[in-house]
């Protein structure tokens, strides 16, 4: 799935120069979630995921690792 980004230009006015700066922002609408911990209950293995301090979980066996990273779309 590709990643949506938002551009915004930032402008700084400094005695009379004009920077700039392009900055990518993340797709209001979806993102990508990195892997912040596990937890296991029974034969369940639930981990845990966090972007912009929103958390995220997905359910695995207990034998597979958890994704490094999620994508999501809100």
């Amino acid at each position: 799935m590709p990643v949506k980004k938002l551009m915004v230009v930032l402008l700084v006015i400094i005695s009379g120069t004009v920077l700039y700066k392009c900055v990518d922002l993340p797709d209001p609408m979806g993102g990508s979630a990195e892997l912040n911990g596990e937890s296991i209950s029974g034969d369940i293995k639930t981990c845990l995921y966090e972007f912009a301090t929103r958390e995220y979980t997905r359910t695995v066996g207990l034998d597979e690792d958890c994704p490094s990273s999620i994508e999501f779309e809100f």
